[in-house]
């Protein structure tokens, strides 16, 4: 997908100003939430909207979605205002900008009906960028004090959450779950052959194990 040039250029104070906070703040946004992934959602938002209008809101909120990420420590209140911030620098009016920070406060939660078209857009593509190649190293980075693999339960152990997944392996195909989760066709369409790769990476990893013996486990 080639970058949005004119879109760039339209909102480069706005990148100036959300990429130096990641620069600031890179020992907390280096695994998975860098300023990149910020770019390659809102890229993905813009292709992925139902129209031009919805694309431009999307694209920004993808530039700003990392804040919470970037400020761990900082409230919701604290999110909301500097998300504030960098929109002052955007010439929208009130309406698209409230738009715009509706999704990014709201893109971590659940998929609801009432979602405006932004947080739609935005979703899918927060999705889309954490299902390709680079959610392998990702996850490595991010659960890099767990085994790569639970050989004594591979996927099934009871004691597992999506936060706690207990294996690098299992973390990975948690997000399976997000397929069912796309709501704009683009995105599905973007996202199934990353669904597909998921799925033979982990049968392989299933494969391998039963031809080591050690699947299912024999101690």
């Amino acid at each position: 997908m080639a970058v949005s040039e004119p879109t760039w250029k339209k909102f480069n104070e706005l990148v100036r100003l959300v990429q130096q906070d990641h620069q600031k703040q890179r020992a907390v946004c280096a695994a998975g939430h860098d300023f990149e992934h910020a770019f390659a959602v809102a890229q993905y938002a813009k292709s992925i909207a139902e129209d031009d209008r919805i694309g431009e809101l999307g694209w920004i909120a993808g530039v700003c979605h990392n804040t919470d990420r970037i400020f761990p420590d900082a409230s919701e209140t604290e999110v909301r205002a500097k998300v504030s911030e960098y929109l002052s620098v955007v010439p929208l009016d009130e309406n698209d900008k409230t738009l715009v920070l509706e999704a990014v406060m709201e893109h971590s939660k659940k998929n609801d009906p009432k979602d405006n078209p932004v947080t739609v857009a935005l979703k899918d593509a927060d999705q889309i960028e954490n299902i390709g190649a680079l959610a392998f190293i990702r996850s490595g980075q991010h659960f890099h004090d767990l085994q790569p693999v639970d050989y004594r339960h591979l996927w099934e152990n009871p004691d597992a959450t999506f936060k706690n997944p207990l294996s690098v392996a299992r973390d990975l195909r948690h997000h399976l779950e997000w397929e069912s989760w796309l709501r704009t066709p683009k995105a599905r369409e973007i996202a199934a052959p990353r669904f597909e790769f998921l799925r033979l990476f982990l049968s392989k990893i299933e494969k391998e194990l039963k031809d080591a013996g050690l699947f299912p486990y024999p101690f």
